[in-house]
C-alpha cells in the first residue's frame, strides 16, 4: 500500500511539472548574448574566421490574433571580431609592433518568426532578419617598446571607416518555458551581409554565433 501511494505521489508530482503552461502569446522582449567567428572580404590582417562576440536585444510580437505563433520582431544586435597580424622589428632598439584590424557592427533588424510549441514546456523557432550593419572598421598597430620592466604596450588606431551595409540573418532558437512568462535557450544565426567601405575595403561580410537567451511575455 505504501509503495503504490509512493508511486501515486511521484507521477502526480511528475505530471505537475511537465504541463506546466505554455508560454503566453503576448509582446516578447530577449535579451541575449554570445559568440562565434566572422570573416570580412578585404580586411587586413585578414578577418576570416575569427573570434567574435554578440549581444542582442530584441522586441517581438503576434501580427496575426488567431495565428499566434507567427511573430514579428524589432531589434538590434552588436557584433565585434578583431585580428592581429605576425608581430615584427621597427627599430634597432628592440621595440617592434603587431598589426591589428578590428570590426564592430552595431545592427538593427527587422524579424518574421515562427514559434512552434514542443510539448507543454519547450518550443522551437526559426526566423528570418532583414538587417542593416552600420560598421566600424579600423586598422592600427599594437606596439611594444622593450625596456627594464618589460612590455610597454600601446594600441594606436592608424585609420577607420564606418559604412552602413544591408543583409540577412537567418536564424533557429530552441527555447524552454520556465513558467508562463519566462522562458530560456540557444539561438544559433548567422547573419551575411554586404559592406564596403573606401579604399577598396569591405565586401561580403559573415558572421555565425551562437547565444543564450532569455525572454519575458507580458
Amino acid at each position: 500500500m505504501q509503495l503504490r501511494l509512493a508511486a501515486i505521489t511521484t507521477f502526480v508530482g511528475i505530471s505537475a511539472l511537465t504541463t506546466l503552461p505554455t508560454l503566453a502569446a503576448g509582446p516578447a522582449l530577449e535579451v541575449g548574448i554570445g559568440a562565434g567567428v566572422a570573416s570580412l572580404e578585404g580586411s587586413l590582417p585578414e578577418i576570416d574566421d575569427s573570434p567574435s562576440g554578440r549581444f542582442h536585444l530584441n522586441f517581438s510580437f503576434p501580427i496575426i490574433p488567431k495565428v499566434e505563433q507567427l511573430r514579428l520582431g524589432l531589434g538590434f544586435s552588436v557584433d565585434g571580431a578583431s585580428e592581429t597580424g605576425p608581430r615584427r622589428d621597427v627599430d634597432f632598439d628592440g621595440n617592434d609592433d603587431r598589426p591589428y584590424s578590428n570590426l564592430v557592427a552595431f545592427t538593427p533588424e527587422l524579424k518574421l518568426a515562427w514559434s512552434q510549441p514542443l510539448g507543454e514546456r519547450w518550443f522551437i523557432e526559426p526566423s528570418i532578419a532583414i538587417a542593416a550593419p552600420i560598421a566600424r572598421y579600423s586598422i592600427g598597430d599594437i606596439e611594444f617598446d622593450d625596456d627594464y620592466y618589460g612590455d610597454d604596450v600601446d594600441v594606436y588606431e592608424d585609420e577607420g571607416w564606418t559604412t552602413i551595409g544591408i543583409g540577412l540573418r537567418p536564424a533557429l532558437a530552441v527555447g524552454f518555458n520556465l513558467n508562463e512568462h519566462h522562458a530560456i535557450g540557444l539561438v544559433g544565426s548567422y547573419l551575411i551581409a554586404d559592406i564596403d567601405f573606401d579604399d577598396d575595403i569591405g565586401g561580403q561580410y559573415e558572421a555565425l554565433s551562437l547565444s543564450f537567451f532569455y525572454r519575458v511575455t507580458f
